[in-house]
């Protein structure tokens, strides 16, 4: 996995259970776009290559050409030097989860993949359109048109793309105008009236690069947010920093018992004790309260993208929040360690990878520090420079 996957896999990672308010907001925010992606290019990289293996006569031929048309296109940016983010760089033609899966679901949520399904399933249909086309009687001379089940207003893939040319992703203006459209009505629920909250429409008006430090609630286009818009990235803001601190303490929980295993240290303990204390240290008084008064926001915005927060992890939420008042007295506080730990049994001890109960658990720790939730916006962000370098 590239730099980018792994900077963005750390947003995935769910020790006390918060997934669901996560996915919530970052399907809200950013729909259709994932941790592990990694450059805009590849939505169109993904439908050429499935245009060029359609061609094949089988479902199997199909997706053998397409696997073989992925592993063309790594070595066509590897010889290319297209830098950051190309996806098994390293494995290549041994790689196991293909580009193609990375952006399937995405590519569905961007309205540039009509049907939905697997890629199997997309393959099967592929040939069986082309079966009735070829079985449908004539019209007007002329035989029944196919599809291969893409957007037909995608831009025309370029000469060398089919012939395994040097390959790069910079957008050309037509693809990126394609591209920024897309990303501005996209909606993982059509149904509802979630596109509102979509900030890619807002977000790529702004024609700079966006530095790597810069965070989501930072972005210079923040101010043209519609005032519920805003209100709602507020929340994530604070939701973020606040939740952050018990990921931290939790963090500080497992390196003190770590530290009691044979072999154990306490360098790792000391690192994420300062750690928590830091955080105490910076805690801003006004995110507790907007966590506490705004979170109710998250739930009719949750049904609405397809998610479901459940009563447990409100519960946990809430006493969480109620603890943060305290202060400086968290640093010390009994009860809010113990409601950490409980929470983390609660979701893992029934798997045996409770790293509260389970030496073992606790071993394969590598004692990295938690990050704060980012809703996607390490992906987001990237894709904007993407589009933005396009001119």
């Amino acid at each position: 996995m590239n730099a980018l996957g792994r900077r963005g896999s750390q947003d995935a990672r769910d020790e006390l259970g918060l997934g669901s308010v996560r996915d919530t907001f970052a399907d809200a925010f950013f729909p259709g776009l994932s941790t592990i992606q990694s450059r805009a290019r590849y939505f169109l990289f993904i439908q050429w290559c499935c245009e060029l293996a359609s061609q094949e006569a089988s479902e199997s031929r199909i997706i053998a050409t397409l696997r073989a048309r992925e592993v063309e296109v790594i070595n066509s940016l590897i010889a290319g030097k297209a830098g950051s983010g190309v996806i098994g760089v390293d494995k290549r033609e041994d790689l196991e989860r293909m580009p193609s899966e990375i952006y399937w679901s995405g590519l569905r949520t961007l309205g540039m993949r009509g049907r939905p399904g697997s890629i199997s399933a997309w393959a099967r249909r592929v040939v069986l359109d082309r079966q009735a086309a070829k079985d449908a009687p004539a019209a007007d001379g002329h035989p029944a048109p196919s599809t291969t089940g893409f957007a037909t207003d995608r831009p025309e893939m370029p000469a060398l793309f089919a012939s395994g040319g040097k390959l790069d992703f910079k957008l050309s203006r037509e693809e990126a105008r394609y591209l920024k459209a897309r990303f501005a009505t996209a909606t993982v629920n059509s149904r509802e009236p979630v596109d509102c909250y979509n900030l890619m429409r807002t977000f790529q008006v702004h024609r700079g690069q966006l530095g790597f430090k810069l965070q989501l609630w930072e972005h210079p286009r923040m101010g043209h947010l519609e005032p519920d818009v805003r209100r709602l990235v507020e929340l994530a803001k604070a939701f973020s920093l606040v939740m952050h601190g018990a990921t931290l303490l939790y963090q500080r929980r497992v390196a003190a018992l770590k530290a009691q295993d044979p072999g154990g240290a306490m360098a790792t303990y000391d690192a994420r004790a300062a750690g928590f204390a830091d955080w105490v240290g910076k805690l801003d008084p006004e995110m507790v309260d907007r966590v506490a008064r705004d979170l109710s926001l998250v739930i009719p915005l949750a049904a609405q993208t397809r998610h479901r927060i459940d009563a447990a992890v409100l519960a946990f939420i809430n006493q969480w929040v109620e603890r943060c008042r305290l202060g400086e007295a968290l640093i010390t506080d009994e009860q809010a360690e113990l409601l950490v730990s409980n929470r983390e049994m609660s979701l893992k001890a029934r798997m045996g990878t409770s790293r509260i109960r389970s030496a073992a658990a606790r071993s394969r720790w590598k004692g990295d520090e938690a990050r704060p939730l980012e809703y996607r916006w390490g992906t987001a962000r990237t894709f904007l420079n993407d589009l933005a370098s396009a001119g």
